[in-house]
């Protein structure tokens, strides 16, 4: 609930994920401050309520203005919950993976809550950031716990990159797939290329040997045959283009971080070919200049 946003029914309430969390877990994820402060320990249950939100939600519910010093609280317009005054906002978190989309979320101070939350919740996560390698402290982590509590289980743990790594496993499938694909068809397209140059210097090997007879050096006929070679390649860079911007919108959902009309990539394919296309004419081009007039002449 949103003390400056009035709302008519309760389909219109506005909603955000919520976080219990203590203070220097920002600092410890590195998330960026965009506006306000963290938590600190001086923000107790008897000072004033406040609350953090994220990019995502401030640009929500405060688009033209700044969230700092809003006031917000939990639950709908009979919601018993007191309001909380924002005083920060950071940078969107990737919650539920590192390919879902950032959501609205609301972060509260565990020091300003009478009971452990954990106690209702049955769970609890704790990120401790180390300068080393993080399973190397694992052990000293379980025991610092377990000594403030010896029943409390301490379960899952695991490296940070990891949990990064699980939440793109299917993804990382996906894409090691169509990059089989993709590597297969640039290898069939290689091919491809070398086949269709060797030919058309088979077909002019008469005009190749007219023109070393009128005095054509061997690095012009090898720019004639990479002239060919490039017009060929760019003629299937343009029909590509058109193909790949109409199969955008397929592709979408499959990428990650990266727009699918994103023009770097376009780029490098284009110049990817292009380097492929001129390696796969390398052997017609050897052809075409080792070619000896005299033969030439008279293979017509």
């Amino acid at each position: 609930m949103l003390a400056d946003h009035a709302v008519e029914s309760v389909v219109d309430l506005p909603t955000a994920a919520s976080n219990i969390v203590v203070p220097g877990y920002f600092e410890a994820m590195k998330v960026p401050l965009r506006d306000g402060r963290f938590f600190s320990d001086l923000d107790t249950e008897r000072s004033r309520l406040v609350a953090i939100v994220n990019q995502s939600c401030a640009r929500r519910y405060w688009p033209n203005e700044s969230a700092i010093g809003k006031r917000i609280r939990e639950g709908g317009p009979t919601g018993g919950q007191p309001y909380r005054d924002i005083v920060g906002v950071v940078a969107d978190l990737k919650q539920n993976g590192m390919d879902a989309e950032p959501r609205p979320e609301v972060f509260f101070p565990i020091t300003q809550f009478p009971f452990a939350p954990w106690t209702a919740l049955k769970a609890m996560t704790f990120v401790v950031r180390t300068d080393g390698d993080p399973l190397s402290i694992a052990e000293v982590a379980k025991t610092a716990l377990q000594a403030a509590d010896k029943d409390l289980p301490v379960t899952r743990v695991r490296p940070m990159t990891q949990y990064m790594a699980e939440s793109l496993e299917r993804r990382r499938f996906s894409t090691l797939l169509l990059a089989a694909f993709a590597g297969l068809a640039l290898l069939l397209a290689a091919v491809g290329t070398y086949g269709v140059m060797a030919y058309n210097v088979n077909q002019k090997v008469h005009e190749i040997g007219v023109r070393m007879a009128l005095g054509a050096t061997a690095s012009q006929i090898g720019a004639l045959v990479l002239r060919d070679t490039l017009l060929l390649a760019s003629l299937g860079i343009v029909v590509g283009w058109g193909g790949s911007l109409f199969s955008a919108r397929l592709l979408a959902s499959q990428l990650f971080c990266v727009r699918a009309t994103d023009p770097l990539t376009f780029g490098c394919v284009a110049a990817l070919l292009v380097i492929v296309a001129g390696l796969a004419s390398y052997l017609p081009m050897r052809s075409a200049i080792s070619v000896d007039p005299t033969t030439a002449l008279r293979s017509e």
